[in-house]
């Protein structure tokens, strides 16, 4: 199956773009000639005036992904929502529990903070892997591959009972371009070779083409860090794009590592795949 070239426009990063507005989280516009289709929503509305701004029409959005629960990617879901009538929300039902950050001995929300309740038609919760459009699949199942999970300090509380966040809530995007594919993740706190090993095995594809998100590097062990890039780095995928929660330090050794193949993302910014 042929699929046609994708445009992937960067509406919300840390990393700040000429002229619009930035913050902590991530948004992604997914467009081809066939489909519009929007990754996260940053942690407020400020994404859709970067839309604007970038000539993107966000009413045309036939689809929204939510990749997990965190406030700085499902924070202007409710804004978007209020904008376009149309869309579906691919989101899994663990994204809407209590998120909790510990910091100085208390817990922190940090999860969703809006009521979502009068759009719960527009919900499709998502279990397993989905094709939600020609060749573009959503994965709720992020097996483990023996790389940890990101989540020092993080907690989620389910009927009145805190414990540990397992990030059930996650889920990631590829899009199959034959024997290779591109796998777009919001945050990989269930660590980004698991994600894109789990992505290569539900595609059945033998080749990386790229991979793009944030990958939760910033304040984490660097024995682990540097494990994991190593196993990126095995992968030789095409493009390889960090952004948003990977942090500077780590973004600046992807840079050096993958040398031609690394694409440098920030607010505004285009790729084509």
């Amino acid at each position: 199956m042929k699929i046609n070239k994708f445009k992937i426009t960067i509406l919300m990063d840390d990393q700040p773009g000429y002229g619009l507005k930035n913050e902590h989280g991530f948004s992604a516009l997914i467009e081809n000639r066939d489909d519009s289709i929007l990754f996260d929503t940053g942690q407020s509305g400020a994404f859709i005036d970067n839309a604007l701004k970038l000539g993107k029409n966000l009413q045309k959005v036939s689809k929204v992904v939510i990749s997990h629960g965190h406030y700085d990617h499902i924070g202007g879901l409710r804004d978007f929502l209020e904008i376009n009538r149309k869309a579906k929300v691919y989101i899994k039902k663990e994204a809407f529990y209590k998120k909790l950050k510990l910091e100085d001995g208390k817990y922190k929300s940090i999860g969703l903070s809006d009521d979502l309740s009068v759009y719960t038609s527009r919900f499709v919760f998502s279990e397993e892997v989905s094709e939600i459009g020609k060749g573009i699949y959503i994965s709720a199942n992020i097996q483990n591959h023996g790389y940890r999970i990101h989540n020092k300090n993080m907690f989620t509380e389910v009927d009145g009972i805190i414990e540990e966040d397992r990030f059930d809530d996650e889920q990631f995007l590829f899009i199959k371009f034959e024997d290779q594919a591109f796998i777009i993740s919001g945050c990989s706190h269930r660590g980004i070779v698991n994600i894109v090993k789990s992505a290569i095995s539900q595609s059945n594809c033998s080749g990386v083409k790229g991979i793009l998100g944030g990958f939760h590097m910033l304040n984490e062990n660097e024995e682990d860090v540097n494990r994991e890039m190593s196993a990126l780095k095995k992968m030789n995928p095409k493009i390889i794009a960090p952004c948003h929660c990977t942090g500077e330090i780590a973004i600046h050794k992807f840079k050096k590592m993958f040398s031609q193949n690394y694409f440098h993302i920030k607010t505004g910014i285009n790729l084509e795949v």
